[in-house]
């Protein structure tokens, strides 16, 4: 019932709910059917694209596993990388994932997080945050929602690339109506008002990043200073 949730919640947005188990996907086509913002997907969450797995569904329908052993129902693969190349989706505004012991495998491919606005993640198998948070890397960082009216905002930014140093981009988004309104209608803040202070932030700091990307491949690019 959370994909229902959601559409209730954000009437604008795109709903993408993955359920591997033919009992439970049945379900939730049945509940979901009236609502056109919903894609059900019969596929289980996977580091890798196109791969098959398989669910064991003799134990109950809440607490099945995957195993390598061919054993069960077998069940497309699906990355979410590939999803959101699949249905051209930028961004992932709000992810939320329950994927029964599966966490380290997939988080261990953990590219896609870049395109994750925020997660919500039920751990299992003694994978706990601190794991999470062992294998995710920073390699770069945004300020966003800066108000340069206060000083507060000067100290943050400033312990921030303090601590960060050259991983930081030059770039600061603003802090922007705009840019709070358009998740709301299930559009980025380039596509909602693309002449905003925000949008065009974002423009520049994609730039930037692009061009950084490009000096450490050997290309030239921006310069970096500290000071």
């Amino acid at each position: 019932m959370t994909a229902l949730y959601f559409v209730a919640r954000y009437p604008q947005a795109r709903i993408f709910a993955i359920e591997p188990n033919p009992d439970n996907f049945a379900l939730h086509k049945r509940n979901t059917a009236s609502e056109p913002r919903i894609t059900a997907l019969q596929a289980c969450v996977t580091p890798l694209p196109r791969q098959t797995v398989f669910i064991e569904t003799s134990g109950p329908a809440w607490g099945f596993r995957t195993n390598s052993a061919q054993r069960g129902v077998p069940v497309r693969g699906v990355s979410l990388a590939e999803l959101m190349d699949d249905y051209g989706l930028a961004r992932i505004d709000f992810l939320k994932i329950d994927i029964e012991g599966a966490e380290r495998d997939v988080f261990a491919e953990g590219e896609f997080l870049t395109r994750v606005s925020a997660i919500v993640a039920e751990l299992h198998g003694g994978y706990t945050l601190a794991h999470l948070n062992r294998d995710l890397h920073v390699s770069t960082v945004l300020l966003t929602m800066y108000d340069g009216r206060t000083k507060l905002a000067d100290q943050v930014a400033g312990e921030v690339r303090r601590h960060f140093g050259r991983k930081v981009l030059r770039t600061i988004v603003p802090r922007s109506v705009k840019v709070s309104e358009a998740p709301g209608f299930g559009m980025t803040i380039i596509d909602y008002d693309p002449g905003s202070r925000g949008a065009m932030s974002y423009v520049d700091a994609a730039r930037e990043l692009a061009l950084a990307g490009a000096a450490v491949d050997g290309a030239p690019g921006i310069g970096r200073s500290d000071s």
